[in-house]
């Protein structure tokens, strides 16, 4: 970002008000988007089917999530074939 503040030296006073009220806002943004993952991350940690799905190579926190988000109760699927099936 500081590369952007470098650039402010071409803008009006103006420009360069408005343009420093946005970097404000993506930083902030950007703090409380940090804070969703911790606390994503922090849940993810208490269950324990995305323990399990987190074994899966290739499976970080945030897909075992939204898997179990979009299947809901694993034991509506008869077997992993099926499963996969649904997945696509």
């Amino acid at each position: 970002m500081m590369w952007l503040r470098g650039i402010t030296s071409k803008l009006t006073e103006l420009d360069q008000f408005i343009f420093d009220a946005e970097l404000r806002h993506v930083e902030t943004l950007k703090g409380l988007i940090k804070e969703v993952e911790t606390r994503i991350a922090k849940e993810s940690a208490e269950s324990e089917d995305v323990k399990l799905l987190m074994g899966i190579p290739g499976v970080n926190y945030y897909t075992a999530l939204l898997l179990t988000s979009e299947i809901g109760v694993f034991s509506r699927v008869s077997s992993a074939n099926k499963l996969v099936s649904w997945l696509g």
